[in-house]
């Protein structure tokens, strides 16, 4: 398989997403990309493109105002097509730069039916805030 329409489905899924009507055209792009990006071995590419798909799902369902997906889409749909574009050409991709447009676009995400936000591991504090202690000025 070769980058070209990975490439081309980049540029049409930013096109799209300019389009605030197109969003469920975005959302099928998306979809296409994940399934390339993952079959060129790229996850972190894949994952990103899932990520808008699900965006795009969450304003198709009601749950995400379109106007913020459209911007923040927007913003993760560039990153990605960068880093389509890097990857085609050999160089690599900066998954770091992948992970944050995807945290930026999950922030829009509704929370669970628990009313709880899902943890992953590592999240929230390693020490208990209550043995923190203030350190005692140096003196003589």
């Amino acid at each position: 398989m070769s980058w070209s329409r990975p490439i081309a489905d980049a540029a049409a899924l930013e096109a799209a997403i300019a389009v605030l009507d197109a969003l469920a055209e975005a959302g099928t792009i998306a979809r296409r990309l994940e399934a390339d990006c993952r079959a060129l071995g790229a996850d972190d590419l894949a994952t990103t493109a899932a990520t808008l798909a699900r965006a795009f799902d969450h304003v198709a369902a009601g749950e995400v105002e379109p106007h913020h997906a459209q911007w923040m889409g927007a913003a993760t749909a560039w990153a990605l097509r960068q880093a389509v574009t890097h990857a085609a050409a050999g160089y690599p991709v900066d998954a770091a730069a992948l992970a944050g447009a995807r945290y930026e676009l999950e922030t829009l995400f509704p929370i669970p039916a628990t009313g709880v936000r899902p943890t992953r591991p590592g999240d929230g504090p390693t020490v208990p805030a209550s043995s923190l202690v203030r350190p005692k000025p140096a003196g003589p």
